[in-house]
């Protein structure tokens, strides 16, 4: 990608970002459902009025910035498919809609930018912190600063997203809780679940060391994914295989080491 491109999809990020954590803070403790995905009403999977308006912004300034390239949203706009050639970008307006029904600030908000098939540009705008982390490939940042990549947190602790863990088939629930288990049982890490991607971009800058997530769709992920894999971090699905557009599960961590012996605990 040429440095004028780049410097493109920067200005985006640094615009956008602040655009999205204004809307959500003007509709926070004001959430409005206004669709489930299914049919249990007790599900925690449901779509408010935020969500959409934070993906009509995001989408309305691609279309306007970028108008040859292609989108996938969560919610309501997707022109192109996952496993199509081209550009296009990734985006879930709200990771965390439960979490932001509920009044509580651990939903982010994930731009991804994929051309053929490979990611060349993340952006994981953290409302909770009032920050955007963002990569195009060299160096992370976080805002207009750069982030210190050799930071790490104290101890071990793990971003287990009990969350996605609900949507998947028995048998990647009973590995999940297997897994899940053998941290708490057999070693002195400290699992967390935030049930929302948010922690999945902590990873990239030291403030998680790894992530574990059983079962995703692309824009749950690719945003943090890729700040990991620029960060030097190992993405992979839970059998150890190079993770893609199209894969579901994920275990991604900075340390190499660590994130083989997490794959040895899933698989063992």
């Amino acid at each position: 990608m040429a440095d004028s491109e780049k410097q493109e999809i920067i200005s985006f990020f640094h615009e956008i970002s602040p655009i999205i954590l204004a809307l959500a803070a003007e509709k926070f403790k004001k959430a409005k459902i206004v669709k489930y995905k299914g049919r249990d009403k007790d599900t925690l999977n449901f779509v408010t009025e935020a969500d959409i308006a934070c993906e009509n912004v995001i989408v309305a300034e691609i279309k306007k910035r970028f108008p040859a390239d292609g989108v996938v949203a969560e919610e309501n706009y997707s022109n192109v498919k996952v496993g199509q050639h081209g550009r296009f970008w990734i985006i879930d307006p709200i990771c965390g809609t439960s979490n932001f029904a509920k009044e509580l600030k651990l939903f982010v908000s994930n731009i991804a930018l994929a051309e053929d098939g490979k990611l060349v540009a993340g952006c994981a705008v953290d409302h909770s912190q009032g920050e955007y982390i963002w990569s195009v490939g060299k160096g992370i940042f976080i805002g207009q600063k750069k982030a210190d990549l050799g930071r790490k947190s104290s101890g071990r602790t793990i971003e287990v997203d009990l969350g996605a863990a609900m949507t998947g088939s028995r048998a990647i629930r009973e590995q999940f809780a297997r897994f899940v288990s053998k941290l708490v049982v057999e070693t002195n890490y400290a699992p967390v679940s935030y049930n929302s991607s948010l922690g999945f971009s902590y990873a990239a800058i030291g403030r998680l060391d790894a992530y574990v997530s059983a079962d995703n769709k692309v824009w749950d992920v690719a945003a943090p994914n890729f700040l990991i894999m620029v960060a030097g971090g190992v993405v992979t699905t839970f059998e150890g295989k190079p993770w893609t557009l199209e894969s579901r599960s994920v275990v991604a961590a900075r340390e190499k080491d660590f994130h083989k012996e997490l794959i040895s605990y899933l698989n063992s």
